[in-house]
């Protein structure tokens, strides 16, 4: 062979290891292409690929050159004596033996190749010579081990979507004649859907289209046992969907026989199947696909409605944690379209288009209510250790995420059940703002924690206070797989036990705060070791039966707006990508984004039930990574509504649950000050509702521990406010309104009555504030004006607020009237007030009269423009109304 000289005399060259030395050296010295041929032949025949490291994997592929396979798989012509497909035939064999290595699949100059081998998976073997028809199956059968070797590791993925995989790989799909043909390249875009989700089709969805209305047909046209496994398939894919518009053409008739199917007598399994697929479709693209004129009338919407509240109430009431967790996927298929069910039904009860008379409207209300019991008793059960699932197990997560939503709407129908949940929800709120993912989970996960007190355990997050602290050793046992009822204890020390226990009307134990000041604080802030108080004086299961009035309470955006949009899913809780790990072994958890190991053989099906059993291993969930979790977004409006709740909010109060709320704005407030575009938006959202909730605590609570708690939110206003700018506008008024609120119980609790210098800049901004935020003015800055004009409707309700708060600050600071009267604010807000169309709200007028009439009773100046604008006569008026 040539180049056979150049090796060093005496040198032994025995086994595979000296052959593939004398290839390497031939490679290096190769002065043609035959050379080259000839050399990577002797590779492929002799050289076993377990036995080449990954540098020898590397030098074969320097020596020979990308190049040199790129021109092998692109020439048709061989020599004389040699089989039509020699070329393609050897350069795929070395390339699947060198590609055997995870970190040469994904070197970037694969993608020099990538293409060519496309070029191959589509060609059609029934228009070939018959005698190549097999020698090409057979490359074929090569090039698919080879793309789904590199699409095993993610950098190797990302390396086949920017060589146009996705639509290669649905063009070769839906051309297939034979069903077997179908598997492998279905295979290959399952793994690829779990790693990227739905950017996956970005730029590319006419192929999602394409592959959509091939599934869809597929089950349209079949009446076997098949096409179960295919509504499966489609239910994986409709996880990462894309919005689309076009889908029509296929969704009709599929709808049609989804519909069918599900008004059949099926199996338990094959009746999942379809429900689950329907519920991804509701998901993915709205409840008008169940509703007419998609389908004849409003039966599929009832039926799918029906059956998937009677789906949860069985699994929440009547299944294990082994049960609970293989179920885990349908479980939250279904919360999510329970929850878009839900929206539509409460935003559109007034609309007479609603295809849904007045009964079935109320059976619609009475199922979902039903379904929301038996979700809060699995809440329940895991809060008093009954039900053995990690804190962080997706149903866990996604359940809090679905009473969230109900209660956003119900609050009255399940306000005894929240109570109930409370210290769960509180820990999850505390676990997020803590940021457990730091922690060591504890070397033992049996149940021999579960007599341990809170003082005895160790934290190793890091600690924002004490009560932060204990609770980071109670959810750090979580993440092992602990009981979750120790960790819930840790929260509450004793405040359990400083609970008294009372039944409503209807028959539930409703718990009821009746502990000191002093006790609150020994509950949340004591680091000594303390007896773990039991849970279970907080009663059994929730056996409330709702009324039949039907859910009005709310806007169903509200809620939308807390929970954000995930995936482009509106109104979704958004775990997609939080619950899509495996968790084979039941001890060791991984991380949303790490994959199970995969190899070639667990991709490459060759039967629709391997397919399914891939999909199966890629969607078991395990525990979401800590930066995915959003309870505390979830749950804002179902705080909202438990501090307007007398025994509700105390319930709160004596659980510390404002202190992860408190923590949670101080730890968005540096990302606020760099965020730009729909990330500042969406956290501007979650932080200024959580001001809004502890604006509302500090008006209705009094409690020195809380109080000193939020202090630090004090801290933060007066040294930012300031300093803030327009487009932080409304982060600046809520954050005004708290500072305000908190100054305001300073001076109620006897404060001092000197202002440090920051404190009197604080104050003069907050004027600044109440005095241009109702008026939509600023003559020398029209963007300015603007800016006031479309944010008052969102700051109206904070304004008032800094009114209350600031009645007691101006008669403690006076110089604060003169900064008022400088603004003309009494004249501004007379004028406002007078007006036909007034754009202050008629329950807010009587507090900004009375603060008005405050200021008039400071200054003479200020009695004086009151008098000149007609106050006195206003005041009247409104008095007589």
């Amino acid at each position: 062979m040539a180049g056979m000289e150049g090796m060093e005399a005496g040198e032994s060259l025995t086994g595979s290891e000296s052959t593939l030395k004398l290839c390497l050296h031939v490679l290096h010295n190769a002065q043609t292409d035959t050379e080259k041929f000839a050399a990577l032949l002797v590779v492929s025949k002799s050289v076993k690929p377990g036995e080449c490291s990954t540098e020898d994997r590397k030098q074969i592929l320097n020596a020979a050159g990308i190049s040199f396979f790129v021109r092998l798989l692109r020439t048709d012509t061989t020599p004389e004596g040699c089989t039509a497909l020699v070329f393609k035939s050897v350069a795929v064999n070395v390339l699947l033996a060198l590609l055997e290595d995870p970190q040469v699949a994904c070197l970037p100059d694969m993608k020099k190749v990538v293409p060519r081998l496309w070029s191959i998976i589509k060609a059609d073997i029934r228009k070939e010579p018959a005698d190549e028809r097999e020698s090409l199956g057979e490359i074929q059968q090569d090039v698919y081990r080879l793309v789904a070797r590199v699409a095993c590791t993610r950098p190797g993925g990302q390396l086949l979507l920017d060589c146009g995989c996705v639509t290669t790989l649905v063009q070769v799909l839906i051309s297939q004649p034979e069903e077997e043909g179908m598997m492998r390249p279905m295979g290959i875009l399952i793994l690829l859907i779990r790693q990227f989700g739905a950017a996956l089709w970005k730029g590319v969805v006419p192929a999602y289209r394409d592959l959509f209305a091939f599934l869809a047909k597929y089950i349209t046209n079949s009446n076997d046992g098949t096409m179960f496994g295919v509504c499966e398939l489609l239910t994986f894919i409709m996880n990462t969907a894309p919005q689309s518009k076009t889908l029509s053409k296929s969704l009709q008739p599929l709808m049609e026989k989804l519909s069918s199917m599900l008004q059949s007598r099926l199996g338990v399994a094959q009746r999942q199947c379809v429900l689950v697929l329907v519920n991804s479709l509701v998901v993915s693209l709205g409840v008008e696909c169940v509703l007419p004129p998609m389908v004849p009338d409003s039966k599929l919407f009832q039926l799918l409605l029906h059956l998937t509240c009677v789906e949860v109430r069985m699994a929440t009431e009547n299944s294990t944690a082994e049960q609970m967790h293989k179920a885990a996927s349908s479980l939250v298929s279904h919360y999510h379209a329970l929850e878009v069910m839900l929206t539509f039904l409460c935003g559109n009860d007034d609309d007479h288009d609603l295809p849904l008379d007045a009964s079935a409207f109320s059976q619609a209300h009475d199922a979902l209510l039903h379904a929301c019991n038996g979700v809060f008793y699995l809440l329940q059960q895991v809060d008093k250790g009954e039900l053995a699932l990690p804190l962080l197990h997706p149903v866990v997560v996604s359940s809090v995420g679905f009473v969230a939503g109900v209660t956003a709407q119900a609050f009255t129908e399940v306000k005894a059940s929240v109570a109930h949940v409370l210290p769960l929800l509180v820990l999850l709120c505390k676990m997020e703002v803590n940021q457990l993912e730091q922690c060591v989970p504890a070397e033992d996960g049996d149940q021999s924690h579960a007599g341990k007190t809170r003082g005895s355990e160790k934290a190793t997050a890091r600690p924002v206070n004490s009560s932060a602290t204990s609770t980071a050793a109670g959810s750090s046992a979580h993440l092992s797989g602990v009981s979750s009822s120790d960790s819930a204890k840790n929260i509450r020390g004793n405040s359990a036990s400083q609970m008294d226990t009372t039944v409503s009307d209807g028959g539930e134990n409703t718990p009821t705060a009746s502990s000191s000041n002093q006790d609150h604080k020994d509950a949340c802030s004591s680091e000594k070791d303390q007896t773990v108080a039991s849970s279970e004086d907080r009663g059994g299961a929730n056996t409330h039966t709702s009324n039949s009035t039907p859910v009005t309470q709310n806007s169903a955006d509200t809620h939308a707006r807390a929970r954000g949009s995930v995936s482009g899913q509106s109104g979704t809780m958004g775990l997609g990508s939080a619950m899509e790990v495996e968790d084979t072994s039941g001890e060791v958890v991984r991380d949303e984004d790490e994959l199970p190991t995969m190899t070639e053989e667990d991709v490459l099906a060759t039967s629709l039930d391997g397919l399914l059993m891939l999909t199966h291993r890629l969607s078991q969930p395990g525990l979401p990574a800590m930066h995915s979790l959003q309870v505390i977004r979830w749950l804002l409006p179902v705080y909202h509504l438990a501090i307007e709740d007398d025994e509700t909010r105390q319930v709160f109060v004596s659980l510390c649950g404002y202190e992860p709320l408190v923590q949670s704005v101080l730890q968005k407030h540096s990302s606020l000050l760099t965020s730009d575009g729909y990330t500042l938006q969406e956290q501007l959202g979650e932080v200024c509702q959580t001001l809004e909730v502890l604006m509302e605590l500090l008006g209705v609570e009094e409690n020195d521990v809380m109080t000193e708690h939020c202090m630090s939110l004090l801290e933060l206003a007066v040294t930012t406010v300031p300093t803030l700018g327009d487009k932080l506008y409304a982060y600046r008024a809520f954050l005004t309104g708290a500072g305000l609120a908190l100054m305001r119980v300073k001076v109620c609790r006897g404060g001092s009555d000197k202002k440090e210098e920051s404190e009197v800049r604080f104050l003069q901004s907050a004027v600044t504030f109440v005095c241009q935020a109702p008026s939509g003015a600023s003559p020398t800055d029209p963007e300015k004006a603007q800016l006031l004009q479309t944010s008052w409707p969102d700051v109206q309700e904070v304004w008032v607020r800094c009114l209350q708060s600031l009645k007691p600050l101006v008669v403690q600071v006076p110089e604060l009237v003169d900064s008022f009267l400088q603004r003309d604010f009494i004249s501004t807000v007379i004028r406002l007030l007078r007006q036909q169309e007034s754009h202050i709200e008629r329950e807010s007028v009587p507090v900004v009269m009375d603060f008005v009439q405050t200021l008039t009773s400071l200054d003479q100046r200020a009695r004086a423009a009151w008098e000149q604008v007609g106050g006195a006569q206003l005041a009247r008026v409104q008095g007589g109304q």
